[in-house]
Formats: structure tokens, sequence, C-alpha cells
């Protein structure tokens, strides 16, 4: 099943979520993350969260986190109306 396909499965409010967390732990990869942090984030049960990481990324959220810190991808602050517009929204 390719990325596209896996997506198909998620909700648009699901990957917009998931797209909001990727670009939170990417703004905030110089912190210690917890499994905590990322359900509070989505409001997901742990088991749901995973289910639906690895749908959308293929991968788990610490494993993208320890990837994208090999990768140095989490180098610099992340900017993101997405994530903005997101936080704004859980705000309510």
């Amino acid at each position: 099943m390719n990325e596209e396909d896996a997506h198909d499965n998620l909700s648009n409010d699901d990957c917009e979520r998931l797209d909001a967390l990727c670009q939170w732990i990417d703004a905030n990869a110089n912190k210690s993350i917890s499994c905590a942090d990322l359900t509070n984030f989505t409001g997901w049960q742990h088991s749901e969260l995973i289910k639906k990481f690895v749908a959308y990324k293929g991968t788990t959220p610490m494993s993208y986190i320890i990837d994208g810190i090999k990768s140095k991808r989490l180098k610099s602050p992340v900017k993101s109306p997405t994530l903005d517009a997101f936080l704004r929204k859980k705000d309510r």
C-alpha cells in the first residue's frame, strides 16, 4: 500500500491533525517529546495515534522524531500556517 492509499483510510481531519503534529514535532524536536505530549496534542488514545500515524507516515511517531534528528531535518524551527491554524482551532 502506498502513502496515498493509506491516506484514503484517514479522514481530512485526521490528515490535518497529523500534518500539524508532524510540524509541531519538527518545531519542538530540540525539547524532550513524550508519547503523552503527542496524545495530548492530538487528543487521541496512544493506540489510535500509533495506528493513524503509521498509516499517514509509514513509521511510528518516535521513529519519525529519531529519523528527523539523524537527518537534521529538525535543526531549525518551523513556522507553519497549517500548524498555527490547527492550534487556534484546537484551543476553541
